[in-house]
Order: structure tokens, then C-alpha cells, then sequence
């Protein structure tokens, strides 16, 4: 079993009706299917066990089964009838929205899981992707990571994005601040460009630097990685106060 990987997106939050957070989740999922196979047939976990439900292809049952699932009968909504505090589409909440999607139930089967949360007005909605343990080699490669992050940029409009292998979360975690280099490192900042080591790949995108450690394989930490990961973090720390909005 391979390590785990996870690939997170930060962005501004937007304030948000169920049922726009509903369609932001649905044009989400939609827009990896074509990234790879393993997105076309994913089924939501809501907060409990026998909330799992699997949808339709076309999603036409999406809206339905999600609004149940992001339901917490723990919590009170926001609604035009202030007296009114259960969840409907037109809804707003207090927190945000949040949900999970994957392939199937169980890591040993080669589980991808998409997690998405955006609704509150102020503060940091995200997209996370778990990748495949087993299975799947192709998660792991250069080309592949980083389609699927630059779309999920595109998505978003990030300000912040990474994939991150867990060697690399425990040990450049343990340095102050309050973000990660990864395999991959997205800022949106184009002034991050210049402050890489030139030997560093890099791109910029139209509104942010992309930036990542690796030339074969995405998972392949060894302690040169580490150390370049490290470097990397305090030196942008060293010239921004950055991404102290990111946590």
C-alpha cells in the first residue's frame, strides 16, 4: 500500500444557498470525469453510516440525496422565515457546507475521496482529494498530479493548493507556519516565481506560481526532498507574512 497523498485546494469561501453549494459540488465532480475514470461513479457519505448513497450517472438525483446528507438535525439554518431553522435549498449556514464522495467504501479497494466545503461569507472553503492507496499507479505520476491540480485551481481560484504526501505533511509540518510545501505547491502569488531556487520546477499560471520537487514519480520522498521542501517553506516565510490566512 502506498503512502497516503492528499491533494487540498484553499479559496476564499463564498456565502452560499444549499443549493448553490449543491452546484458548485456537483460542477466539481463533473469536472474531473474526464481527468480520470475512477471520478465518474462516486457515491456521498453524509454525517452517518446509512447516509452512503450512490448516485445516478447523470446526477439527476444529486441535489436530493446531498441536501439530506449535509443535513445535521445539531444545527439551525438560516432562512428568509427567521423562526425557520431547518435546512432547505434556500438555506444559509452559520458554518459552511460540507460534504464527501468516493469511489467506494473501502481504502483496500483502491479508494479515491473527495471532500468540499464552501458557504460561509468569511474564511476558507476547500477541496480535498485522497488519492488511491492500492491501484491507480497513474495517481502517482508527474503529468497526472498535475492536470488534476491545476484544474482544481481552475475550479476554485485558489489562493493556496499543494499535494502532499504524508512523509512530506510529517516533517515539514514541525517547521513554524501554516502551510506545506508538497510534491506540488501552488500560491497565488506570481512574486513567488522569482524567489524559487532556479533549479526548481516551476510555471506561472495566470494568477499564481506552480512549483513542484519532482521530474518522475510524485511519491518518491527521500531525505533530499525533505530537506528541499524545508528550504523552500522558510524562505517563503522568510519574505512573506503569506499566507497567514491560510491554515
Amino acid at each position: 500500500m502506498r503512502e497516503e497523498i492528499i491533494l487540498m485546494a484553499r479559496y476564499k469561501s463564498r456565502k452560499l444557498t444549499a443549493k448553490e453549494y449543491l452546484d458548485f459540488s456537483k460542477k466539481v465532480l463533473l469536472a474531473l470525469r474526464p481527468i480520470h475514470p475512477i471520478f465518474r461513479n462516486l457515491c456521498g457519505w453524509g454525517t452517518e453510516a446509512h447516509h452512503w448513497h450512490c448516485f445516478k450517472h447523470d446526477l439527476s438525483d444529486f441535489d436530493e440525496i446531498v441536501l439530506k446528507q449535509i443535513d445535521d438535525k445539531n444545527r439551525a439554518f438560516i432562512n428568509e422565515d427567521k423562526n425557520d431553522k431547518n435546512l432547505c435549498l434556500n438555506s444559509y449556514s452559520y458554518s459552511t457546507f460540507s460534504n464527501s464522495y468516493s469511489n467506494t467504501k473501502e481504502v483496500i479497494d483502491g479508494r479515491v475521496t473527495i471532500s468540499i466545503s464552501d458557504g460561509k461569507e468569511k474564511g476558507l472553503g476547500f477541496i480535498n482529494i485522497k488519492f488511491p492507496q492500492v491501484n491507480y499507479p497513474e495517481f502517482n505520476d508527474i503529468s497526472f498530479c498535475k492536470n488534476l491540480i491545476e484544474k482544481c485551481i481552475e475550479l476554485t481560484h485558489a489562493e493556496y493548493a499543494v499535494i502532499l504526501p504524508n512523509s512530506l505533511r510529517e516533517n515539514v509540518e514541525k517547521i513554524e507556519g501554516k502551510f506545506w510545501v508538497g510534491s506540488f505547491t501552488y500560491f497565488s502569488r506570481n512574486e513567488i516565481f522569482n524567489l524559487l531556487p532556479k533549479e526548481t520546477n516551476k510555471e506561472k499560471l495566470s494568477k499564481g506560481t506552480l512549483f513542484w520537487l519532482f521530474n518522475e514519480k510524485a511519491s518518491v520522498v527521500d531525505n533530499n526532498k525533505i530537506d528541499e521542501a524545508i528550504k523552500i517553506k522558510e524562505n517563503l516565510e522568510g519574505r512573506f507574512s503569506i499566507i497567514d490566512i491560510l491554515s
